[in-house]
């Protein structure tokens, strides 16, 4: 089979409320255009109905998978988990509660073109004291995916920052792209702490050699 064009990954965890809107947003708005896609929902673990909305979902939602992970590892390793099993060109990653709008893709493909590796959405409400935070909307080349995601370590979440210093360290151009954004998750002390430690363990790691790169 031929590898489609797009692969729009959701990496979920109980989220049978928001994910069908999701689903049928993403089909229909992709479904009117020429491009390719398939649709990759990795599930960690969920307690509710998310995985029997998928398989219901599946048949008349076209090109769309479900990849079953039976502990919660967190939402890095069901990102790797998804990229690395995904067979798109492009690879974008999303969450399911559609924040940012499936159409803000069609901003984030150009960049491609101009040699990037990433492609990531920024918006306003995602800017802190100067300095921007990855959305959780960003696209990957197949090749960048396959690079960065074979040496990641971090599973939970902050696994973002890993993934910028990995390309950095290899070279690969990220492209940031302006985008309309329905409201961001506010970061907690919590939050910034899990930055905080993650940022010791990435550089530990880098030093130590335990990437291979």
């Amino acid at each position: 089979m031929e590898s489609p064009n797009l692969t729009i990954l959701i990496p979920t965890r109980n989220e049978a409320k928001r994910l069908p809107l999701t689903l049928i947003d993403i089909d229909r708005h992709l479904g009117q255009g020429d491009v390719s896609y398939e649709i990759l929902v990795v599930d960690s673990a969920s307690t509710d109905a998310t995985r029997e909305i998928v398989k219901r979902l599946s048949s008349f939602i076209k090109n769309i998978r479900l990849i079953e992970i039976e502990r919660d590892f967190g939402e890095g390793f069901a990102v790797r988990k998804g990229l690395l099993q995904a067979l798109g060109k492009h690879r974008l990653v999303m969450r399911a509660d559609g924040r940012i709008s499936i159409t803000e893709v069609w901003k984030l493909l150009p960049e491609f073109k101009a040699g990037v590796g990433i492609a990531v959405a920024i918006s306003g409400s995602m800017r802190t004291s100067g300095k921007k935070r990855v959305s959780g909307f960003w696209c990957f080349s197949e090749p960048a995916a396959e690079k960065i995601f074979n040496q990641t370590r971090i599973n939970g979440r902050g696994y973002e920052i890993e993934v910028m210093r990995l390309a950095r360290k290899m070279g690969i151009r990220v492209g940031e792209v302006e985008v309309e954004s329905c409201g961001g998750h506010r970061r907690t002390l919590g939050d910034l702490l899990q930055d905080f430690q993650n940022s010791i363990k990435i550089k530990f790691w880098l030093l130590s050699g335990a990437y291979k790169i």
